[in-house]
């Protein structure tokens, strides 16, 4: 959804929602995974990550989650200025695992097929696999 916005172009990415609920997901990186079977602890876990989110978001950071599908999140980072990453976008699709908060989750960046940091792949962000990666 987005907030009806005027000014500058400058200002333009203040017209979006910081967090926004939405129905559609099928371009979702993780869409077609199964959420596997989850428990309530692990829905109120979400739900109070989303709580988290709604509040305490940088001003540079976009998020979005999904009604229907609560272990998906997308996020969305405009880079710093100062930096070289100055006015990037940068899009990660997140997978909560029925294991969270035990085990990390999964995060998919969307490189486009170029490489912009060291730390981050085409198939992926390049994290150190701990004991609940497959």
């Amino acid at each position: 959804m987005v907030k009806e916005g005027h000014g500058s172009g400058n200002e333009d990415h203040k017209s979006f929602n910081q967090f926004d609920v939405v129905q559609d997901y099928s371009d979702h990186h993780y869409a077609k995974t199964s959420p596997g079977k989850t428990t309530k602890d692990w829905a109120k876990t979400i739900q109070n990550e989303w709580k988290l989110l709604q509040r305490d978001l940088p001003e540079s950071i976009y998020v979005r989650v999904y009604e229907d599908r609560i272990d998906l999140i997308r996020a969305a980072i405009v880079g710093p200025a100062g930096t070289p990453y100055h006015d990037g976008l940068f899009f990660f699709d997140v997978c909560f695992p029925p294991e969270y908060p035990r085990c990390p989750p999964k995060v998919h960046f969307h490189s486009s097929g170029l490489r912009l940091n060291p730390n981050l792949y085409e198939s992926g962000v390049g994290l150190h696999p701990g004991p609940c990666v497959e």
